[in-house]
């Protein structure tokens, strides 16, 4: 028995189960999994689902990691976003965007243990840095004539 994705028709939504076949019989203790652990392969995996389908996926997630075993409800990534855990680690970061607005985007992902992790500056609006860029390269004064011929896109 290995991860799987698990459908909940009747409690909706689906959540990721993570279990080893040393396992079964502790889950089949479960409200609602007796006999699981004589099923195998196919079998197991239709009987799981048929199941699951009965109750919601946040019931099955809380009974399932009580249990031992590893389980987690599968969330959109709008909703993640918004998770107070997420938000916490500073794997979401909301802050001000150029234009003075509020901009949510992902934060670093990558943890070092010795390494402070410091996110870098949004991604600026098309065209926002064509000045710089231009008078870097000594074309300053061609901002509106590139623009015109459609050469540069300005928001």
């Amino acid at each position: 028995m290995g991860p799987a994705a698990a459908p909940l028709s009747g409690g909706g939504g689906w959540f990721f189960l993570g279990a080893k076949a040393s396992q079964l019989r502790r889950l089949a203790a479960l409200p609602g999994l007796a006999g699981i652990d004589a099923l195998e392969g196919p079998n197991l995996a239709r009987g799981l689902e048929e199941r699951f389908a009965a109750q919601p996926a946040a019931l099955w997630v809380d009974l399932l990691v009580a249990a031992g075993a590893g389980a987690q409800a599968l969330a959109s990534a709008q909703a993640l976003m918004t998770d107070p855990w997420t938000v916490t680690h500073g794997l979401s970061l909301t802050r001000e965007d150029r234009d003075g607005s509020r901009i949510t985007t992902v934060g670093p992902p990558a943890r070092l243990s010795a390494t402070p992790v410091v996110p870098g500056a949004p991604a600026s609006p098309p065209g926002a840095d064509a000045t710089d860029v231009l008078t870097e390269l000594g074309l300053a004064g061609r901002l509106d004539q590139l623009v015109a011929e459609g050469a540069l896109a300005l928001e």
